[in-house]
Order: structure tokens, then sequence, then C-alpha cells
């Protein structure tokens, strides 16, 4: 789907961090020194190991209404080194390797942004006027604006409705939400999941926000 190796881990290591603090609450004995070390040991691991693209700017490098040249020479090729056919067959395979490497680095930037946030809220609790939590919701996103909306977003779940709940800022809920509606029916299941998870996650967003 996407997603980074170390970001999974990341998240896989937020989530015993937030049964270790639910269990030291339990018992009465959170030490929050405690808690900071153990999610800053997290951290480093959601350290961006590649460029942050500008979705507009990529495609606007890669596009059709380029000239093959222009094309060679963004992924370094040498247009005088192939015969004509065998030279777009292997340019176009290696446009099409560029715009699924860039698609994938999209989608883990998305994962990253909410790996972060998901950190803080087990750090600081579910609280949107957390400074920590308003940049990871922002950081969010904007990594979602960077990548075009389409049936990818079914494997974003996660990260669209953690920063949807995580937020009062009326133009960033308006921004999620629309982006889940945008799945429509197509999107109803997601994985194995066979119930409607779109409409599931807008409840959760309406549910939250009554709260705020």
């Amino acid at each position: 789907m996407g997603c980074d190796e170390r970001v999974l881990l990341a998240i896989a290591e937020t989530a015993a961090l937030a049964e270790w603090r639910h269990d030291m609450e339990r018992k009465n004995c959170l030490s929050f020194m405690d808690l900071a070390h153990r999610a800053n040991k997290i951290e480093p691991l959601l350290q961006s190991t590649g460029p942050v693209y500008s979705g507009a700017s990529f495609i606007e490098e890669i596009s059709p209404s380029s000239t093959i040249g222009e094309h060679d020479a963004i992924l370094g090729m040498d247009s005088t080194s192939h015969s004509n056919s065998t030279h777009r067959k292997s340019h176009q395979h290696r446009v099409e390797q560029a715009r699924s490497a860039h698609h994938i680095q999209l989608v883990s930037n998305v994962f990253r942004a909410a790996a972060k946030l998901y950190l803080h809220t087990v750090v600081s609790g579910c609280n949107p006027d957390v400074k920590e939590i308003k940049d990871g919701v922002s950081e969010t996103v904007i990594a979602f604006e960077h990548l075009q909306a389409s049936m990818t977003d079914r494997s974003l779940v996660f990260p669209v409705t953690l920063a949807g709940c995580m937020t009062d800022n009326l133009k960033y809920r308006k921004y999620l939400m629309n982006r889940l509606k945008a799945l429509g029916t197509e999107g109803e299941a997601v994985g194995n999941l066979k119930r409607c998870v779109p409409a599931n996650c807008l409840c959760s967003f309406n549910g939250v926000y009554k709260r705020l």
C-alpha cells in the first residue's frame, strides 16, 4: 500500500506504547518522564527517508506533452544511445517506474505524518489544542493534498480518520470528510472489511465533533 516499513514499525511501537500507558494509568503509577523517554525512542523511525515531492511539479516534469528528449534529461537517459523503437519502450518503462515510485513516496508521506500524529496523541492525549497535535494534523492534511484522490484512499482510512478526529479546524474537517465521501460506493469495502467503512468513519468524525 506504499507505507514505509520503518513507519509501520513506528505505528506498531506507538500502539504498544499506548497499551503501556493505559496499563500504568490503571495501576496509578504512570511516569510522564518515562512516557516521554519511550516516545523519543520511536521518533527516529519517523524521520523522512526520501523527498517530499509536490505532485503538480512532478507531473509537469513527466507529462505526455513533454518531448522524449526532455523526459530523458529528467530520467538521465541519452537519446542517441538507442534505436527509436527500443528507446520509446525503455523510456515509457522508466516513466512508469518513476510515476510508481513517486506515488509510493506520496502515500508513505501520508502514513508518516499520521504516525507522528498518533504518537503525539498517545503522549498528550486526544487534545486538538495541543501544539504538536495541531501540527500533526496540518502535516497530515498537507500530505493528503499532495496525493491525488483515488481508490488508493481505501488504504488510508487510518490516517484520514485519525486526522479528522483530532482537529477542530473546520477547513480540515471538511476536506477530510470530502476525501472519504469521494470513495463513494466503490470504497465501501476496505480490504477484508465488508461494512461501509467510509460511512463508519464519518460517523466517528461526527461523534467526536459533538464532544469537542
